[in-house]
């Protein structure tokens, strides 16, 4: 099940659980003289929620809008070190209000292999900081001014002629719709004050076990801390809650926020999910170290608000809301401070936590074994080892074309799509061994070795074509028959089988050629040529034999000699790389430049 799909269940059951949480109250006896309309107050409280939830999600989505793709970028590139993770986590989520999104971005970047672990967790520590912000926000109280912005945001979106306007539009406007929502709740809510079973629940939140575990569960199933912090916001304007009380729900939802964080990494790479585990390390950890110093973060929170320990109860009522989004943003400051200089440590649990698989292994090695960037200062080393890292680039290649040919003629989509990720690492290989190649260019050569660079330069070309050829001629035309429901027929499935023998023998010699002095692979591709010819021939006259003029005959044709067809590129690929790292080799004179095109 999708991420989205699992956001859409849990905020269903959001809904299911707030109607039960009334059960209690309705059965309850009323007070002498109270009469409560408790289906009037489930449908302010319910809607204002809903209100909430929607604004917030309408904020974000104007965020992201307006400057999501710059944001996305900061993320991939401004993480250079521990203290640049933690700053661009802070400006990002503090930019788009919400640590979930910045959360899920990250796993997607460590996932693609843009963020490694330890710059991913410094990001998502710093996003914990950013999202303090939101509360802040709400702290405010702008519910006065909440209709403006409603109607301000809806006319800019009906007016607007560039879509970045319209972004802005919607951002204003789900900010309104965030405080009319509180608005909207805390009008709900205002009958409960004097009602003793509310008044009984509300004083359990005083004790911290049962505070965490309720703002665990709400912002579990609502997926945002901000929302539940809006909404013990609400509680605490309206005195339902003490500060303490308000703490210990901020603490359980900083645990819940952690679901979103896990639910993302749901099949991704292993060091996704090992970021999200580092999440959940931070706050959980973060919690239980605060959790027996509740009291004297209440102290904090009251102290930077500008309030007075002392000061009467009223006092303290009014400014308990602020004083909630002070002890909020204080925490996560505590915790980002201790724990950067522990990122190491962290990374190590998360490794226990989450060994390295068998697959992360063999992904690995798709990484240079031999290329070091010390040895380009002494160009005859660094040749060689690019010579050892083609030989294994040959090796991965060769393995990866017989996958791709056997899923092909298999119609396994399966393995097509995970061949999809080992063709991009691959290429990501090729790129590596090529720029470590380009960095011998700025060196001072001998003529034997700037000759050795330039036949490199154009040996890995060829490479590149192949890589290309196996994903664009075999693998595209592989999705196309399995969506037109094609196989190939036995005759032609025994020559494509033969054909493909023979194409992999060939690409393995088109490499050993590269790292294997005064051999005679070329030779031996080129007599193969015969036998690859041959092949072809038969399966075209297979193919004039059962043509007709149906479209379904006719697409059949097609496919099948696009296939035949990528096979004779690769064989003639093998052949030209051959050619060029042989003459090399033997350092043959010839006046004639090398024809790369033969």
């Amino acid at each position: 099940m999708s991420f989205a799909r699992h956001a859409v269940w849990l905020r269903a059951a959001l809904v299911l659980g707030l109607c039960f949480l009334w059960v209690p109250f309705v059965s309850a006896q009323s007070p002498v003289g109270q009469t409560l309309d408790w289906f009037n107050m489930s449908l302010w409280l319910l809607g204002g929620l809903a209100l909430f939830l929607y604004g917030m999600e309408r904020m974000i989505e104007g965020l992201l809008a307006v400057s999501g793709e710059r944001l996305k970028a900061i993320l991939s590139r401004l993480t250079t070190n521990r203290l640049a993770g933690v700053a661009t986590g802070a400006l990002v989520t503090a930019t788009i209000q919400s640590s979930s999104v910045t959360t899920v971005l990250v796993v997607g970047f460590i996932s693609a292999g843009l963020l490694t672990l330890t710059q991913g967790i410094s990001v998502i520590m710093g996003a914990n900081l950013g999202t303090t912000i939101t509360a802040q926000l709400i702290a405010f109280n702008l519910t006065s001014v909440a209709m403006l912005m409603i109607s301000l945001g809806f006319v800019t979106q009906f007016v607007a002629k560039t879509k970045r306007l319209h972004s802005l539009g919607t951002l204003v406007l789900g900010f309104g719709l965030l405080f009319f929502g509180m608005d909207v709740m805390s009008t709900g809510m205002a009958p409960l004050r004097d009602y003793p079973p509310f008044i009984d629940l509300m004083r359990q939140m005083e004790n911290p076990l049962f505070g965490i575990l309720v703002g665990f569960v709400f912002t579990a199933l609502v997926q945002s801390s901000s929302a539940t912090i809006g909404v013990v916001i609400v509680l605490a304007t309206n005195g339902f809650i003490t500060l303490p009380a308000g703490i210990a729900l901020v603490f359980g939802a900083d645990i819940g926020t952690c679901v979103t964080a896990l639910l993302a990494a749901i099949g991704k790479a292993r060091d996704a999910l090992r970021a999200a585990f580092a999440h959940v390390f931070f706050n959980v950890f973060g919690v239980l170290i605060w959790l027996p110093f509740i009291p004297i973060l209440a102290d904090i929170a009251i102290w930077l608000s500008m309030g007075d320990v002392h000061a009467n109860l009223a006092l303290v009522t009014q400014d308990t809301p602020r004083e909630i989004a002070n002890a909020n943003t204080f925490f996560k400051l505590s915790l980002l401070l201790l724990f950067v200089p522990l990122l190491p440590g962290l990374v190590w649990a998360v490794y226990k936590l989450v060994p390295i698989s068998q697959e992360e292994l063999s992904q690995a090695q798709n990484k240079p074994k031999f290329l070091d960037p010390v040895q380009l200062h002494t160009p005859s080393v660094a040749i060689e080892a690019v010579y050892k890292e083609i030989e294994r680039l040959g090796t991965m290649t060769v393995l990866y074309y017989r996958h791709a040919q056997q899923a092909v003629l298999a119609g396994d989509i399966a393995a097509l799509a995970k061949l999809e990720h080992d063709g991009k690492r691959l290429n990501q290989l090729h790129t590596e061994i090529l720029t470590y190649v380009g960095g011998l260019t700025v060196q001072a050569m001998s003529e034997s070795e700037n000759a050795k660079l330039v036949s490199l330069i154009a040996v890995l070309d060829v490479y590149e074509n192949m890589l290309d050829v196996i994903k664009q001629g075999l693998m595209e035309v592989g999705y196309q028959m399995i969506d037109n429901k094609i196989k190939p027929s036995a005759t032609m499935n025994a020559l494509f089988e033969s054909l493909s023998q023979e194409i992999e023998a060939t690409l393995a010699k088109g490499f050993a050629a590269a790292y294997t002095p005064n051999s005679h692979y070329y030779a031996d591709i080129v007599e193969a040529k015969t036998k690859v010819d041959l092949l072809i021939s038969q399966a075209l006259e297979h193919q004039a034999k059962s043509l007709n003029n149906t479209e379904k005959r006719i697409l059949i044709f097609r496919l099948e000699m696009q296939l035949a067809d990528a096979f004779k590129r690769l064989h003639t690929l093998a052949k030209r790389a051959a050619r060029i790292s042989e003459r090399e080799h033997e350092k043959k004179v010839d006046s004639a430049p090398i024809n790369l095109v033969s």
